[in-house]
């Protein structure tokens, strides 16, 4: 398993923030449940996040279509475009931009 530092400095990385925010710990939510499910009281116990962000970005990656039916519909992984296609599914857990 990765460990949760790890993948917080990667998504520090694509953001180039000095540090966690709101923004970044969706994103560390996001990548953290490919490894321990979209279940919130596993994503507490790995990340020790508080459990309003978790069960938002939990709810909001189900009803925008970012994870469906056990499973993610992402291209994070991308050579070229994962970390903005990250960036993007962050906005939708927000509700600042809709998926297409």
């Amino acid at each position: 398993m990765i460990k949760l530092k790890t993948i917080e400095n990667e998504v520090l990385k694509i953001s180039e923030a000095k540090e966690l925010g709101e923004e970044e710990r969706i994103g560390v939510i996001l990548l953290a449940s490919m490894q321990v499910g979209m279940n919130i009281k596993k994503l507490i116990d790995y990340t020790g996040y508080d459990r309003d962000i978790i069960e938002l970005t939990v709810r909001r990656a189900k009803e925008t279509g970012i994870y469906l039916g056990g499973k993610y519909a992402v291209s994070w992984f991308e050579k070229d475009i994962g970390g903005i296609a990250l960036i993007c599914d962050i906005l939708t857990i927000q509700g600042l931009v809709e998926r297409a």
